[in-house]
């Protein structure tokens, strides 16, 4: 951010694109993305320009689209996540679109028609893959890269953020992360867990580590309770080894996606 602020100031008249409008719009994207690098849009030849942190990207003058944010000048949020879904691989871009719906930075039906206008140029088929699978109801990127793992390993995606009753207490309602309601008739929810789930204050208050285990078993013990048949849980490790993804969902029953 510092990077892009100090540039924009020292060059008014720069564009500012994919990773780097993302930063800017504050779509969700994972760090290790930006290895260092600026991005800028430029109607013109991407050569001619030899330092090393500086990526520019050829887009044609026509579909240039320029917003203005926070004062500095961006592709607009179609045209970003565009970019970011051909730019980057599966795992990596989803939590950007996901991120990009759920702020209502762009409309799911706009960006699927975007991304299939032929006019568009290389990446296109892979940006609409990846705009076909996005959902606004993901919570975070955690979240999109462990269901954009499942989706790559060839299983059925999952319905997100479906509230289950406390049977015991039924003013309780518990969101799951994953539910898949399968044709034998059981439901299987999956769970990604973030270290942040136990160790950030600003998730856990004041409540010490112990108490949120607890806790968060007996949420788990409610959620079967309440008619599921299974509990999956997902890890980052899951997301960086696809095998011991695929090998849980497997085991679980969850059945892999219909090939044309």
């Amino acid at each position: 951010m510092t990077m892009i602020r100090s540039l924009s100031l020292r060059h008014p008249e720069w564009v500012f694109c994919s990773l780097s409008a993302s930063c800017i719009y504050a779509f969700e994207h994972a760090h290790r993305l930006h290895r260092g690098l600026v991005h800028v849009a430029t109607t013109g030849s991407v050569n001619g320009c030899h330092a090393p942190q500086l990526r520019r990207h050829h887009i044609p003058a026509s579909q240039l689209h320029v917003n203005i944010h926070h004062g500095i000048r961006l592709t607009s949020p179609l045209r970003t996540v565009f970019d970011c879904g051909r730019e980057y691989d599966f795992v990596s871009a989803l939590p950007i679109v996901d991120s990009a719906l759920a702020r209502g930075a762009v409309l799911h039906n706009d960006l699927i028609e975007y991304c299939e206008t032929p006019k568009r140029g290389r990446g296109r088929a892979q940006a609409l893959k990846v705009a076909q699978a996005a959902d606004p109801h993901s919570e975070n990127g955690g979240e999109s890269m462990c269901r954009a793992v499942i989706i790559e390993q060839g299983f059925e995606a999952p319905t997100l953020q479906v509230e289950i009753i406390d049977p015991i207490e039924s003013w309780k309602h518990y969101r799951t992360d994953f539910l898949w309601e399968l044709p034998d008739g059981r439901r299987i929810v999956g769970e990604y867990d973030g270290k942040q789930k136990y160790l950030d204050r600003d998730m856990t208050g004041d409540t010490h580590t112990g108490e949120v285990i607890l806790e968060e078993r007996k949420r788990e013990q409610r959620i079967l309770l309440a008619g599921i048949s299974k509990i999956i849980r997902f890890d980052f490790s899951d997301i960086i080894n696809p095998t011991y993804m695929a090998n849980k969902l497997t085991i679980s029953g969850i059945p892999r996606q219909h090939r044309r």
